[in-house]
Formats: C-alpha cells, sequence, structure tokens
C-alpha cells in the first residue's frame, strides 16, 4: 500500500505519506505519496496500514547534517537526506540506489538479486526506469513492521529485511508501480473529499493492477514464487482475475485486457474499500490541521484524467472497457457507514467543501461515494 504515498507537494505543508502497513500473517506493501497496498495472508485478520506521524519541522539536532557519504547517496539533496535518516539510521549501508550500479557491500549484492529477477518482466523494467531517472533509492529495513512501503517525497522504496524472496519481489512490484503516479495522482488538497477518495482507490486498484502482470510475466519467465505468494493472500481474488482473462488470449492486448480485468476486481472487496477509505478519511483530518488546513474545491477528477493512470509503457489497460467512466457509478460506490459518518464530520466542520461559487463544482455533482 502506499500513502498519499510520498506526501505530494500538494498534499499537505507538512508532508507525510501513507505508510504500509500490515501485521501478523499479512503481506503489505505500497505507499505512494504514501500509498499502501494491502496484502494479507489468507485467513489472516485483515488490518489497515496506518499513515505515519505527520513530518515535523527539523529540530536543533538535524542541523548537525547528514554526512557527506549520505548526502551524496542523495544527489546532495539535505533535505532529502534529513527524511531518510529519520526513518533508517544507516542508509548507505542498507540502501541502493537506482541510478548507481555500485554493489559494494553484502546488502546492495541483496538487492541487487531482486532487480535481476524483477527485470525479467517487461512491465517491470519499464518502471525501474522510471524510478532510476527519478534517483529512487531501493532500501532493506530490517526494523521495520510494515512488509514494503514507498515514500514519493523521500523516492525512497523499503522492503522488508526479514520476509522471504517471493514476497520481497510482490511488494516491490506494488511499490515501483506507485512510483510514476506521483506527484501527478498525489492526494491534493484541492480536489474535493470525495474526489480524494475515489483518487485514492484507482490509484491503489492500478498499482495492483501493474504488480499482479509483472508477477505474472515472471511467473512467464520461470519465476514462479512472487505469483505463488500473491495467491497466500486475500488479493489472491485479483491474481485469478487477471489469469481467467489472460488466458483467453495471451497477447499483449490480451495482457492489457487481464490487467483492466484486476484493476476492476479490486473494486469488488467492500473490505478493501473501507480499508483505503478510511486511509483517506484520516488524510483528510490530518491536513485540516495544518498550516493550510482544508480549502474550497479547485480541481475535480475527469474521466481521462484518471485513465491515464493505466498507461504501462506497453498500451493503457484502462482503455478497454470504455463504457466505464472511472468518475462514477462502480468506481465511485458508496462508503461505509463508518467512513461516510467521519467524512460527514469534517465536511460539517468545513461548510466550504461541500459548494464552490466557480461552477466546477456544478459541472462535477459532488454527491455521496
Amino acid at each position: 500500500m502506499h500513502r498519499n504515498g510520498g506526501r505530494s507537494p500538494f498534499g499537505a505543508r507538512k508532508r507525510t505519506g501513507l505508510v504500509k502497513r500490515v501485521l501478523t500473517g499479512g503481506i503489505a506493501g505500497l505507499a505512494a505519496g504514501s500509498c499502501a497496498l494491502l496484502l494479507l495472508v489468507a485467513g489472516s485478520q485483515a488490518v489497515g496500514l496506518a499513515p505515519g506521524p505527520a513530518d515535523k519541522s527539523f529540530s536543533k539536532s538535524d542541523t548537525v547534517g547528514p554526512s557527506q557519504e549520505v548526502l551524496r547517496l542523495v544527489g546532495m539533496d539535505r533535505r532529502r537526506a534529513l527524511h531518510i535518516l529519520r526513518k533508517l539510521p544507516d542508509p548507505v549501508s542498507a540502501c541502493l540506489p537506482l541510478a548507481s550500479g555500485n554493489r559494494d557491500n553484502a546488502t546492495r549484492q541483496e538487492l541487487g538479486q531482486l532487480l535481476e529477477i524483477l527485470s525479467k518482466s517487461a512491465t517491470a523494467r519499464i518502471l525501474l526506469r522510471v524510478a532510476t531517472a527519478r534517483n529512487a533509492l531501493l532500501c532493506l529495513d530490517h526494523a521495520t513492521d510494515r512488509f514494503a512501503y514507498y515514500y514519493a517525497h523521500m523516492r525512497l522504496i523499503g522492503v522488508n529485511a526479514r520476509i522471504n524472496e517471493g514476497r520481497r519481489i510482490a511488494f516491490l512490484a506494488h511499490e515501483l508501480a506507485h512510483v510514476p503516479q506521483h506527484p501527478a495522482y498525489s492526494d491534493n488538497r484541492h480536489f474535493p473529499p470525495q474526489d480524494l477518495v475515489l483518487l485514492r482507490r484507482v490509484r491503489e486498484a492500478a498499482a495492483e493492477a501493474q504488480a499482479t502482470q509483472i508477477l505474472w510475466e515472471l511467473r512467464q519467465a520461470g519465476y514462479h514464487h512472487a505469483w505463488d505468494a500473491k495467491l497466500n493472500t486475500i488479493y489472491r481474488d485479483i491474481a485469478r482475475a487477471y489469469e481467467a482473462k489472460v488466458g483467453e488470449d495471451g497477447s499483449r492486448e490480451g495482457q492489457l485486457a487481464a490487467a483492466r480485468a484486476s484493476f476492476d476486481q479490486w473494486f469488488m472487496k467492500q473490505r478493501r474499500l473501507e480499508l483505503y477509505d478510511g486511509m483517506t478519511v484520516d488524510h483528510l483530518r490530518r491536513i485540516s490541521e495544518d498550516d493550510m488546513g482544508l480549502v474550497p474545491p479547485a480541481r475535480f477528477l475527469s474521466h481521462g484524467f484518471l485513465r491515464a493512470i493505466g498507461w504501462t509503457g506497453q498500451g493503457n489497460y484502462l482503455s478497454h472497457r470504455e463504457d466505464l467512466d472511472l468518475t462514477t457509478g462502480f468506481y465511485r460506490m458508496q462508503m461505509s457507514v463508518t467512513n461516510a459518518a467521519r467524512l460527514a464530520e469534517i465536511m460539517r466542520a468545513h461548510p466550504s467543501l461541500a459548494s464552490s461559487e466557480n461552477g466546477p463544482a456544478r459541472r462535477y455533482p459532488l454527491g455521496p461515494l
């Protein structure tokens, strides 16, 4: 799962990302902005990814500053280095810069092996090129209680050091899929609350569709461990939806249709919707208390904007089923009673969120989800 996974520059002045978290028996991934992917082992208790604490202003101790070695790791970006040091005390030893081929310690060699496996997938190779161009770091985290995460504002992809290789690949595929989503699809406070709920749903479903395609491509290339790991989660329904569709047609068009089937399948589980909708409500409550607060809607989601998230470099799987508008109906289905009540409470406290004098709200009605 990926939080607004890496706080987007639009999401909050106190930039936070949605951290992915899963408790005992689970698989989790994605954070973006932070984006969070929730992959729980079948039969385990479903738990959500808890958002990480909002970033606070740096303290005096931070003025001591990161070492030159850490600064070089992040392209001399001091603020990014300070954020990463709060997450990982020794990023030089724990992280592999994707833009560097330097594998000069055991951890980097271990991470390099994961990249070699992922590179057997054409879809993963495209995502890795994007992450490399953005100077992302891939890190092995021995202390995290999450299985994997992505913080967009740090350009930091982390994977739990205590899980096996198949799960690492499954989680990394999901996190990699979040990288190109930000900042364009980050949580933006200028969208109305209902749009932010839908945006997170689409973002997570899209990352899951691409991750499933990667795992299928790896399976076809002879590496089945990550696919098997996915089948041991409550997200196995998404893998099955992909497999059923791609089996009808092994062509590229067939794979795009299968990715669309897995995207749509994401919305079929009420518990998934409830978990991720709850994260959006948490985000809204958090940014309502920051320096800028909540603001009247100025931007509104469109089908065309959301459809573009389905571009994989080899085609757009969301171009299939053009009869389904991503801003309505099936995708914008009702929230749970609990989340709807929490959202209504926030909106009552901020009446400006419900309407706009400028017209966009009339063009895009803010009805119930």
